[in-house]
């Protein structure tokens, strides 16, 4: 299953609108979206429409930008067709969309859970400036027919990882 989520001119204009930021970590709950996360900074709220396998969703981004790192929480409900697929082709599809969107490779990934639910831990290189000048890290959960993506993008070796590994182990369903 293809899902694309977040276009590389977005995370490009991300990283390059800021540098030399310090985090100012803040809990973020998204009533909507029905999760809370830490965040370095205080996120915007997008939607765009992606084209998937079951045709256009509707997908909810919060960007939160440090430097020339960027945080990103999503969110999208596909149909209840979804509840039918297997589960582990549907996080494939959506990390090999992540990296695709950055032009990159995955260097790592592993099943994970949040309460019970299925999801995937990646790490991977891409383009944001030039190839193999980024680097990529993220979960994301299958929750019935919702499918949320944690992903940090910046410049490779300038993420910290102590920050990286706050923001997506403190996501938390609500």
């Amino acid at each position: 299953m293809k899902t694309n989520t977040i276009s590389l001119a977005l995370v490009i204009s991300f990283l390059l609108a800021a540098c030399g930021a310090t985090p100012s970590w803040q809990t973020f709950t998204s009533d909507k979206g029905k999760f809370t996360v830490e965040m370095p900074a205080t996120p915007k709220e997008s939607t765009q429409s992606v084209d998937t396998a079951l045709g256009k969703i509707e997908l909810t981004l919060y960007t939160a930008q440090v430097g020339t790192s960027a945080y990103l929480a999503t969110f999208s409900d596909y149909p209840d067709v979804m509840s039918k697929a297997d589960p582990a082709k549907v996080l494939d599809g959506a990390m090999n969309g992540a990296v695709t969107n950055v032009s990159g490779k995955i260097l790592s990934s592993s099943d994970i859970t949040i309460n019970g639910n299925p999801g995937k831990e990646f790490s991977a290189e891409g383009k944001i400036t030039n190839p193999g000048d980024g680097s990529v890290r993220g979960r994301i959960y299958l929750v019935k027919t919702r499918l949320y993506q944690l992903i940090v993008v910046g410049l490779k070796d300038q993420i910290p990882t102590a920050d990286a590994d706050r923001y997506l182990q403190s996501f938390k369903l609500n």
